[in-house]
């Protein structure tokens, strides 16, 4: 797999890898909106260009796996090890969670990079689990990583959005939310 450096920004708007050069962070804007994508027959996940600009302000490693073993995460590595070390020192009634959470991201998850044309191999082991060699995901920005839905747990999501949807934007727009 080919890695890539820092993206940059171009005249055209597209991201364009930035050989020797420094990538200067700025805020964390995540990409708006929801990207279909593919996975294709080789495993590779093809990431929109507004999601890989956003992903390699994040960094130019990342840690891709399943919390839930229903939605892939693509974490920053340094982010994903930050993480990983919240969880490993939880004490008390959380920590038996937290372990197991742990257990199956490292179970299911693996180191990857992004080549030239935005792809990224994902896990074997993930994409058997969650059914993707060929399929469509649906990307969506959270916080610092990307969450990839499959088509059940998409129309899932979706659904569950959608129960009483006029009411809850009634509520929070009486506390000036929306």
């Amino acid at each position: 797999m080919v890695e890539t450096g820092a993206f940059g920004n171009t005249s055209s708007g597209s991201p364009q890898p930035a050989s020797n050069q420094q990538f200067i962070a700025a805020p964390l804007d995540p990409p708006l909106g929801t990207a279909e994508t593919q996975v294709d027959e080789r495993g590779r996940i093809r990431i929109p260009a507004d999601f890989a600009r956003f992903l390699h302000r994040l960094d130019s490693d990342f840690f891709v796996t399943s919390l839930d073993t229903r939605v892939l995460h693509i974490f920053g590595r340094h982010n994903w090890l930050e993480r990983g070390r919240l969880l490993q020192n939880q004490s008390g009634e959380v920590a038996a969670a937290a372990q197991d959470i742990l257990f199956i991201a490292n179970h299911y998850g693996a180191s990857a990079t992004m080549d030239g044309q935005f792809r990224m191999l994902l896990p074997e082991r993930l994409r058997e689990k969650l059914s993707l060699k060929g399929t469509t995901v649906w990307l969506q920005a959270a916080g610092d990583r990307l969450n990839g839905y499959t088509h059940a747990a998409y129309q899932e999501r979706l659904v569950k959005a959608e129960e009483n949807v006029t009411e809850k934007a009634a509520r929070l727009a009486a506390l000036g939310l929306i």
